[in-house]
């Protein structure tokens, strides 16, 4: 029986089988190079190491802070005033400090301010509230 897909299978065993390709030839090396003899090992010097040394560095001045002025006591009389309610004396106190901030240089400018911005609108929601309390009394008539 002959396998179609394997070529040696059609020969007859009688029929010589085709030889291998001839092998190629061994490639040629250049020779190995011929070093001198080595020397036996001889041990160096072990490094001392030195000891740390800390590097001199220039001496800087030290920051030089200035401290924050004293803030305004009317300033922050001003400002608690507002919250409590008590706005006209609010307004007042805060006039009255940021016209010493300016003149001392203290601080609390901020809370002058917010003092009386508070204060202003405490006193603009009461005159609204009595505004609208007098219109209300007024428009209820009393017949009999």
């Amino acid at each position: 029986m002959t396998n179609p897909v394997d070529p040696s299978s059609q020969l007859s065993p009688d029929q010589p089988q085709p030889s291998a390709a001839p092998a190629a030839p061994a490639p040629q090396y250049a020779p190995a190079p011929q070093h001198a003899p080595q020397q036996p090992y001889v041990p160096q010097q072990q490094y001392v190491q030195q000891p740390y040394q800390q590097q001199p560095y220039p001496q800087q001045p030290y920051p030089q802070y200035i401290a924050a002025p004293p803030t305004n006591g009317m300033a922050i009389a001003a400002f608690v005033l507002s919250l409590v309610g008590i706005s006209i004396v609010a307004v007042i106190l805060g006039h009255i400090s940021l016209n010493q901030i300016k003149r001392t240089g203290e601080g609390g400018s901020g809370l002058a301010i917010a003092g009386l911005v508070i204060g202003y609108i405490v006193i603009g929601i009461i005159a609204v509230w009595v505004l609208i309390a007098i219109v209300a009394a007024a428009s209820l008539s009393y017949r009999y």
